[in-house]
């Protein structure tokens, strides 16, 4: 059963990264001009690319195998989303809720993966 919630822990982290990872693409290949015409407010221009690079720092810092560098990569995520969150919320889009499930993963993968991570946070003591 342990062995299947660490695979489970990894599955969950390497979900949320691939979201992020696809997420920087975006980032990284926005157009101001095809995103002209949206009637949705857009952040400015120049907020995209170092958007992409924070997307990247923490996919990429949370799927290292160190416990110590997968929470901040975690925390980043959080901290993320939860701007993803407000902004969804600012737009009237009623889809910030998968947002908030996603903000879920990281922690959830974090925490059946690594056990010196389970035995700071058990609940069950």
């Amino acid at each position: 059963m342990e062995n299947l919630a660490y695979w489970f822990g990894w599955c969950c982290s390497l979900a949320v990264s691939a979201i992020f990872l696809v997420g920087a693409k975006v980032q990284f290949s926005w157009d101001s001009v095809v995103h002209a015409a949206s009637s949705v407010p857009q952040l400015p221009d120049w907020t995209h690319k170092p958007t992409a690079v924070s997307l990247v720092v923490a996919a990429l810092l949370h799927l290292l195998p160190y416990p110590a560098f997968a929470t901040l990569g975690a925390i980043i995520m959080t901290g993320m989303l939860g701007g993803m969150i407000g902004t969804l919320l600012l737009q009237d889009n009623a889809m910030w809720w998968t947002r908030a499930i996603m903000g879920l993963l990281p922690w959830l993968g974090l925490y059946l993966r690594c056990a010196d991570f389970n035995n700071l946070m058990s609940f069950w003591r």
